[in-house]
């Protein structure tokens, strides 16, 4: 429901005059970082996207039981198996900057996430336009 609220939202700005609809970014804290991380995949009007939210692995939520530490936004449909790297992909090549918890037990660091990041740094470090922030 998040997901299709910010839809119409992105239909109402883009219908706008008074706005530049080639210049459309979208942030949002926990529920609202997850929501953005989705939209931005599912929607190109958005150029920019800044989702602040934890990740989780299939491995930090089945492994380490902690499907129940978590709204329904951290769950979506997902009837392909995509991985949260697969799906932050598919923004590209729009800009996105993920920031998320270190140190939080509900979104915990699993080997998965630690490869995830690797492979973003090191695809950053051969992409001019890329970037990777230090952990």
């Amino acid at each position: 429901m998040e997901l299709l609220n910010a839809r119409r939202a992105l239909d109402y700005l883009s219908a706008r005059d008074d706005i530049d609809r080639h210049r459309i970014g979208a942030t949002g804290r926990s529920g609202g970082g997850m929501t953005t991380f989705f939209l931005a995949a599912l929607d190109d009007r958005v150029k920019a996207s800044a989702p602040v939210s934890g990740v989780l692995s299939t491995e930090g939520w089945v492994k380490q039981r902690l499907t129940s530490a978590h709204c329904d936004c951290q769950y979506p449909v997902n009837s392909y198996g995509l991985l949260y790297s697969e799906i932050g992909a598919l923004t590209a090549p729009r800009a996105q900057l993920c920031a998320m918890p270190t140190r939080i037990a509900a979104f915990p660091w699993t080997p998965s996430i630690r490869r995830w990041i690797k492979c973003a740094r090191s695809t950053a470090s051969t992409r001019p336009r890329a970037r990777c922030a230090r952990q």
